[in-house]
This record gives structure tokens, sequence and C-alpha cells, in this order.
């Protein structure tokens, strides 16, 4: 930078500090030249800023963030009548009838207590909204606010009953002082406010609010101490008004004007920009997705993820971008995808279909499908995602043919069961017939150890079709339903061991 254009660029600096010194030498100039001129003056300033920011809110309201800048604009109409009011009322005016000074520091203080819960409240309503998508907020804030300005004017003007506030030959009355430090808790109590919600402003807009209630409660600390409504503390007091009103100016009207998407669409960017971190997580999410996943946007494929590629056998995007959606699926399934497509087109669902698609090279894998519609800037469209069950449909399928053979198996062996128990029951009862008749006929002729012998004969024969009988039962049963009934386990546990009483004598078993 050359040295003109430093000199140059510190005169602009410099420039408003000049102006603003410039002025309040000439305020205080023409407040000891007539008081009653400064004061009009210094409150038809305040005034009109007031109006100012009322016309700026209300014409921009429906775009505005939250229900704090729409409660402050609406208050500032009520506010600069109040001040209108107090301006008329002020003595030497003569509107007013009476000409007295209580009159115009009533209404001074009825502005003041507005101004400063007003502001406490809106102070709270920091990125909030009073009702659903702020739709009413300003209608409501009306009412409310024009209520509170109503009753007030009325404990002036109609019942009496606002105390005085201002005694001639006396000064301040007690009524008044203790209210200027009530009003100054409550502007404090805006200020933490509105640092402890600080994120929701613009870094300029909450300094010059911060400032405007810093020379608010400076200029309501000024007017506890006046004896006289001409006097310098009187002067003071309304200077630091005037600048309040410029910060308020500085931080509504001008940045409202010229940076409005600093203060009215602040919030708006913020959303936008929350929008835009959400868009990257789901498309990250979609990235990195295990699921195959593409978008059909006017019946072509739009998107495909990685897991796509991989599913889809595609080297690249390009492969498949651009392509009929229905290509992607097997011939035989085309149909009941298009109906699908028709269905989420129309409003209706998609459920979980299973459905087969077809690689590049001809191989066939099967899929699960699921598939849901979406409009974003570039248009309606529909999201598929899609779950390789080519193996566990394989898996499923073995499993079929295996309980297919055990199936069969097990038939076989029921009628193997069947037939070899029938089969024997001829051999086996020649068996024990002939057992039977050799120990009648040889019972007592033969030795003992012969009758013995012939008794495990016959005993064993009978054992064998009993087992034999047994079996060709349950061959019966296995062959057609049958309903279970108890048995007694004692004496299928002692015809068990009877059976084995010979393995048991031989091994000394017990």
């Amino acid at each position: 930078m050359t040295m003109p254009e430093a000199r140059a660029d510190t005169l602009r600096r410099l420039a408003p500090w000049v102006a603003a010194v410039a002025v309040l030498a000439g305020l205080v100039l023409l407040s000891e030249i007539d008081y009653l001129l400064f004061h009009s003056v210094v409150e038809v300033a305040g005034i009109a800023v007031a109006f100012a920011i009322f016309l700026l809110v209300w014409n921009t309201r429906a775009v505005l963030p939250d229900a704090f800048f729409t409660l402050v604009g609406v208050s500032f109409l009520l506010i600069g009548s109040l001040d209108l009011l107090h301006t008329l009322a002020y003595r030497g005016m003569g509107i007013f009838p009476g000409n007295s000074s209580d009159l115009p520091t009533q209404l001074w203080l009825a502005a003041r207590y507005f101004q400063a819960a007003v502001l406490l409240a809106a102070a709270a309503l920091i990125g909030r909204s009073v009702t659903r998508d702020r739709r009413y907020d300003a209608a409501v804030f009306v009412a409310v606010c024009t209520v509170a300005c109503g009753l007030l004017l009325a404990s002036i003007f109609a019942w009496h009953v606002f105390p005085s506030a201002f005694v001639e030959g006396s000064g301040l009355t007690p009524f008044k002082v203790a209210s200027e430090y009530v009003i100054v808790l409550l502007m404090l109590a805006t200020v933490v406010l509105l640092f402890l919600r600080r994120e929701h402003l613009d870094r300029t807009v909450f300094l010059f609010l911060v400032a405007a209630l810093g020379f608010l409660i400076a200029g309501e600390l000024a007017f506890t101490s006046y004896a006289s409504v001409y006097g310098f503390m009187n002067m003071l007091g309304h200077l630091f008004r005037l600048a309040s009103v410029y910060c308020f100016y500085r931080a509504i009207v001008v940045v409202g004007l010229t940076r409005p998407t600093d203060l009215l669409f602040r919030e708006m960017t913020a959303r936008e920009e929350a929008l835009r971190r959400s868009e990257q997580r789901y498309r990250s999410l979609v990235e990195f997705a295990p699921d195959a996943i593409f978008v059909n946007r006017g019946d072509r494929v739009d998107y495909v993820n990685p897991a796509a590629l991989q599913l889809f056998g595609a080297a690249a995007p390009g492969d498949l971008l651009d392509r009929p959606a229905l290509d992607l699926f097997h011939p035989s399934y085309r149909g009941m995808v298009a109906e699908r497509v028709r269905q989420l087109r129309s409003g209706g669902g998609a459920p979980l279909a299973d459905e087969q698609i077809v690689r590049p090279d001809g191989s066939v894998r099967d899929v699960e499908v699921a598939a849901f519609s979406f409009d974003d800037e570039a248009g309606p469209a529909i999201e598929v995602i899609l779950r390789d069950v080519t193996d566990r449909k394989e898996a499923e399928r073995h499993m079929a043919e295996y309980a297919a053979r055990l199936s069969a198996s097990n038939e076989d062996l029921q009628r193997f069961a069947y037939v070899a128990s029938h089969d024997l029951q001829e051999p086996l009862r020649s068996i024990i017939s002939f057992s039977q008749l050799l120990e009648r006929r040889y019972r007592g002729r033969l030795d003992a150890d012969a009758d013995e012998f012939i008794g495990f004969i016959v005993e064993g024969g009978e054992r064998m079709q009993a087992l034999i009988t047994d079996l060709l039962s349950f061959s019966r049963v296995a062959a057609t339903e049958a309903a279970s009934v108890p048995v007694e386990a004692e004496a299928a546990l002692a015809g068990a061991v009877s059976g084995l009483d010979r393995v048991i004598g031989e091994t000394g078993a017990s």
C-alpha cells in the first residue's frame, strides 16, 4: 500500500469517529443554547431509528431465523410510540395540559420498563419460536406488546395509578430512582442471556447489541441523579440514549440492510451448512456401506457406490452409470421390478423382495432388494439397496436337497425294516415251534444241562419273535401318524436286562 493510499485508509477509519465527536459536541452546545430543542432532536432520532427497525423486521419477518428479531422489531414500534408521547409531553412543549415534568418522566419510565422487559424476553427466545414454524409469532407479539403498552398508558392517563416520578422543586421520587435500578438489572440479565446464546448471533450484531444495552444502562444510571429535567445529568443520560440508538441502528438497520446474511439469514446459512454436513455424512455412509446401492433417476442409473461395483462386477462407475436400470436385473424379474418402480412413483411402498441380477459376464447373482423414493435438487429418484444372498441361497438349496435325500433314505429304511421283519417271521416261527416240540418230548429224558439248553433256545426264539414284531410295529408307526402313549419304563428295562442276561453273566456286570 502506497503512502497516499495508507493516509486515505486512515482517514476513512477515523471519519466515523470524527463525525461522532462532532455530533456530540454539537449536541452539547445545542443543549446549552436550547435544551428543549436538544431533547427533541435526540428523541426524534431515537424514534426514527425505532420505526426503521420495526419496518425492516416486519417486512422480513417471513425469513427471520427465530423469535428474537421478530419480537425486538415489533417492540420498537411501541417503544417509538411511547418515546414520541414522552417527547410531546416534555415540559415546555405545551402540547399536554399542565406543563408538568412528572408526565414525561412517567412516560419515560413506562417506555424503559417496556423496553427492558421485551429485550429480556427476546433474548430468552433466541434460537426459538413461539408458534409452530414461527407462522404466528409476529401476530402474537403485536397483540401482547399492544396490550402491555395499552395497560401502561391506561395506568398513566385513565386510571392515574402510575406512581409519581418527579416532583417540582424536589426532583426525582424514590419510585423513579428505584425503577431505574430495576431497569438496569433487567438489562444486565439481558446481557447475560445474549452472552449465553451468542452462538446464534452474528458476532458484529452481538457486539452492537451488548454496546447498545451498555449505553442504555449508563443512561439509566445517569437518570437517577438529576434534579431538573434541563440539568446536566439529564443531558448526559440522553446522550447515552442516543449512543444506544446508534448501536441498535448499526446492529439491526445497517447490518440488516448491507449484510442480510449476517443478521436475518444467519440461521438459514447455519441450517444450510448443517444440511451440507448431513449430506456429506450420508454420502460417506453410502460410499462405505457393505450393501450395494444405486440411484435410479429417470429409469437410468444415476449413482453407484463401491459395493455396487463389486456386486455387478464392474471395473468403474462408468460401466454402470446412465445404463437402463432394468437391464441390471435378470429378464425373468424385470416385470416385477418395473411394477415396484411404478408403485414407488405413485407413492406406494416396495417391501423387501428376492430378485436376481445379471453381471456383464452373464453370471447371475441372487439379491435381496429394498427401495424407496426421494426428492432432491435434481428431482425425484429411487434409491435401491441390494444385498448379495447368492451364497445363502446356494446353502438353502443344498440343505433342501440334503433334506430330500435324507427323507428318501428314511423311507427306504422304513420299507426295508417292514419287509425284513415280515420275511423273518416265517423261519423264526419254525425255529420256535420245533424247539418247543423238542422241549415237550425230551424234557426229563436227557440230562439237566440238555433241558436247560433247550429252554434257552425256546426263550431266545420267543424274544427274537417279540423283537421282530416290535420292529414291524415301529415301521408301521413311522409310515403313519400315531399318537404317543405312556409306557411302563420298569417293564421295558426289565425286558432289556433279561435279553442281556448271558452277557451280564459272562462279564460280571451289575
